[in-house]
């Protein structure tokens, strides 16, 4: 059941879409460099007002039955960037350690292993009051948050409160590993590297290429520069949001974390700039990114049984991903033509 000591923060809690809202959720992120050093998670623990309820960790039982929700905003985040989709959740697919959903507005890769906490929270929003679902890793970083819509909704997750609940203290969170060293580039057999990223059939193959290879990510950019890669200015993103916005292009919009890959596809509207974040707010989707979080932007070309495949693949100081931008096609199809000529414009531009 619904317990009252613990909760979180409001900045956390991410409400209803409002100005005021937006901006509170804008603040959780670092000004100087991503999530801050308490993790969200033991902010649960740190004030007082908002009623929680602790879940037992059965993915499937849970997502298996997410339908009866009805229509959620589905809000996952990494260090630099925020992506907010509305939707239903569809059929539970997968299994083991990886799930996945698919259901229009709401398309999401699910890895369970990292997923270590999950809270029922009901906080208040106004005059009224609104309950989420919130998962974190076990960093304490959040992995995905679900809000209903409807009080119809609300009621499946205090039913959920009752049904999955159990007794559980303070979360415990463990830093996360550090990052390894990367090779040099002269360890690379970067001849190798490239003729079998020729040979691509699959982009869902380039991870395990890379780590075959022994390469970091950024690090076979850079070895692919001029054949598969081009490094563009990080104003990238901002221009290829304008174009596919003013030439009707349709994206596919994907943010990852340590659990979860969240992924909007369509047409999208104007964003806009404000105080170093870029702001894009759709109906149906909505993206919030640190701007000063960018520091390398590339154009990126995967060979497959289709044709090639063109990202804009965005990444911070660290080498972690930030944001990939595809352009929307469906398996066994070739890519849209005006989506490769906007993003090879990219580094033509730059």
């Amino acid at each position: 059941m619904l317990e009252t000591p613990s909760p979180i923060a409001e900045a956390a809690m991410e409400g209803p879409a409002g100005a005021g809202r937006e901006g509170a959720l804008a603040e959780r992120l670092d000004t100087a460099g991503g999530l801050p050093a308490v993790s969200e998670v033991e902010r649960l623990f740190a004030q007082d007002g908002i009623r929680k309820a602790a879940i037992a960790p059965d993915w499937p039982g849970l997502l298996g039955e997410a339908r009866r929700l009805g229509e959620v905003r589905s809000v996952a985040r990494n260090a630099h960037a925020i992506h907010k989709s509305w939707g239903t959740y569809g059929a539970l697919r997968g299994g083991g350690e990886v799930g996945l959903v698919i259901n229009g507005g709401i398309d999401l890769r699910m890895f369970f292993g990292a997923w270590k906490h999950a809270y029922i929270v009901e906080a208040p929003c106004g005059d009224a009051t609104q309950l989420s679902l919130q998962i974190f890793d076990g960093t304490g970083d959040a992995v995905q948050k679900i809000f209903p819509e409807t009080s119809a909704g609300m009621n499946v997750l205090r039913e959920w409160a009752g049904r999955y609940g159990v007794s559980a203290g303070t979360p415990v969170v463990v830093p996360a590993p550090a990052s390894s060293p990367e090779r040099p580039d002269s360890a690379i057999d970067a001849t190798a590297l490239l003729t079998e990223w020729q040979g691509l059939k699959d982009v869902h193959h380039f991870r395990a290429l890379l780590a075959r290879h022994g390469a970091g990510r950024t690090q076979a950019l850079r070895l692919a520069r001029g054949r598969f890669a081009e490094r563009v200015g990080n104003d990238a993103l901002a221009r290829i949001l304008a174009g596919a916005h003013d030439h009707c292009v349709p994206l596919m919009v994907f943010l990852a974390n340590r659990g979860i890959v969240q992924i909007h596809s369509g047409t999208i509207g104007a964003c806009e700039h404000a105080d170093g974040w870029l702001h894009l707010t759709d109906p149906e989707f909505h993206l919030h990114l640190r701007e000063a979080g960018i520091a390398e932007s590339w154009v990126v070309t995967k060979p497959t049984a289709d044709g090639p495949v063109t990202s804009l693949e965005l990444y911070d100081a660290a080498g972690e991903t930030v944001l990939q931008l595809f352009g929307v096609r469906s398996e066994g199809m070739a890519e849209n033509p005006a989506w490769q000529v906007l993003a090879h414009s990219m580094a033509v531009a730059s």
